[in-house]
């Protein structure tokens, strides 16, 4: 992704944000201490991951946990999105941004598989 640009200073580089068609930062806002993803590419660049470092963890968590115990397919990936609209830990209004828009954009793709994974890569 390269360097961010400096007005963005305020903004922790955390990690990498990677999909097909670009990518981004996520970072945490010194300010507050919300996980925000930057996306240049986008009208609006930056937008809420998740209000806190917990709330991504636990996010994530169940996400990961969720994509080792199914096959990632369409009926599956409605049953994730009602689940998280469902439960109660995370705010929906938290995880509409990014964890939901990627999986309704899954849903409206093909093939209509969705996969979370965590790596590390060594600088």
């Amino acid at each position: 992704m390269g360097l961010m640009p400096n007005e963005w200073s305020c903004f922790w580089h955390l990690a990498d944000h990677e999909y097909c068609q670009g990518g981004g930062w996520i970072c945490i806002d010194e300010a507050n201490g919300r996980l925000l993803v930057i996306d240049p590419d986008l009208r609006t660049p930056i937008y809420l991951l998740n209000s806190s470092v917990g709330n991504f963890f636990t996010t994530l968590a169940y996400l990961l946990e969720w994509t080792s115990q199914t096959d990632g397919g369409p009926a599956e990936i409605r049953h994730l999105r009602d689940a998280l609209l469902q439960q109660d830990c995370i705010p929906i209004e938290e995880l509409v941004p990014f964890w939901m828009n990627i999986i309704d954009a899954t849903l409206d793709s093909a093939p209509q598989t969705l996969s979370v994974c965590v790596s590390a890569q060594s600088v």
